[in-house]
């Protein structure tokens, strides 16, 4: 049986396979059956042996899965000799199979954040995270008495200190980011004082 390590959901996994041949003619191919979503494949799908019939050889086949979906996976290799009317199954069809799981993700925010205070018109600024997945990044503040969100913009509606926190709780493909927090501090407005006596 031929066993794919565990692959992470988007990326593709491989293994390989060597046989041991002798007294078999110099021409064999390999395919994938029974491979009802198609994820699997071989390389080479031909292959010559290195000696002449009656040799001793040793030949390297290649399997790539190729994960769509979470879950367990299934299918058979199966290894033909000689071309033609000689052409025949060599060994009967070997299972493989592979599981595939959420695949991890993490969040990139590199933006500098000096948030300003105005009034009465609010400052907003855009905020700028991503994840590897490219699933959206919800934002959630911490006192919304400084800074509130709004369609991912940031909106700075008074003085004082705030955590603005970047997130991602995942789906059915990928597991949950981790956090990545920025702290802002907003600066109360200056103010004058006239006085015409």
């Amino acid at each position: 049986e031929i066993v794919f390590p565990t692959s992470e959901y988007g990326k593709k996994g491989n293994t390989s396979i060597s046989f041991d041949w002798e007294n078999q003619p110099d021409y064999a191919w390999a395919t994938i059956i029974d491979d009802t979503e198609g994820v699997f494949s071989v390389d080479p799908k031909t292959f010559i042996f290195g000696g002449t019939c009656g040799s001793h050889d040793i030949s390297t086949v290649n399997l790539f899965f190729n994960p769509t979906r979470l879950g367990n996976f299934s299918a058979k290799l199966v290894v033909y000799v000689g071309e033609g009317e000689g052409q025949k199954q060599m060994l009967p069809p070997i299972p493989i199979t592979a599981t595939a799981i959420k695949a991890p993700q993490f969040i990139f925010w590199e933006q500098d954040i000096n948030p300003i205070l105005s009034l009465p018109e609010y400052n907003k600024y855009t905020l700028d995270a991503i994840t590897s997945s490219g699933l959206d990044v919800i934002y959630t503040s911490s006192n919304e008495s400084v800074a509130r969100i709004e369609n991912g913009q940031l909106v700075i509606v008074g003085a004082g200190n705030a955590t603005i926190t970047a997130s991602q709780p995942g789906n059915e493909n990928y597991e949950a980011a981790g956090n990545v927090t920025k702290n802002i501090t907003v600066d109360k407005l200056n103010q004058t004082i006239t006085w015409d006596q």
